[in-house]
């Protein structure tokens, strides 16, 4: 991905433009590309910026074209929340600790993710979080973490 300067003209995402506003839109300004390498993490960050801004609001009428559809807006924004939240829950199996990743960051990344579940109206209780940490910490750390386990309620502990 290409240094672009902000702001950017992104298109609104409309119901048939979706191919032109993905590939066209974002490809031309240097913000979404397939690379096989390593992405740097502040390119990855402006594509992300770059596409709520194409996209039209969820309060929008529908008359402007916006990617909204005949149904009514509760159960549509039900489906996106079950949407969202399934998609979280399967990062929150998923979430594993990066090379070299430390203990702090990690904590800070799963109780962001935990956050966002809370928003989302899913109970992630702490003993099932403090789990998954210790299921996933590294090797250097797993006597540690069993330990922990062992010694320690984890129903009443947090990150």
């Amino acid at each position: 991905m290409s240094s672009s300067s902000a702001p950017w003209e992104v298109p609104l995402l409309t119901k048939t433009n979706y191919h032109e506003w993905s590939l066209v839109s974002l490809e031309a300004l240097g913000l979404w590309e397939v690379k096989t390498e390593k992405v740097e993490r502040r390119d990855d960050r402006m594509a992300l910026a770059a596409i709520p801004r194409g996209v039209p609001s969820e309060r929008e009428d529908d008359d402007e074209g916006g990617v909204g559809g005949g149904e009514d807006d509760a159960s549509r924004e039900d489906r996106v929340k079950a949407t969202n939240r399934q998609h979280l829950l399967k990062e929150f199996e998923n979430i594993k600790f990066k090379d070299g990743e430390s203990i702090d960051y990690f904590a800070v990344r799963i109780n962001s993710l935990v956050a966002r579940l809370r928003e989302l109206g899913e109970e992630v209780k702490n003993g099932r979080i403090m789990r998954k940490v210790l299921r996933v910490v590294p090797k250097k750390w797993k006597q540690v973490a069993v330990s922990i386990e062992m010694l320690l309620d984890l129903d009443t502990m947090s990150i």
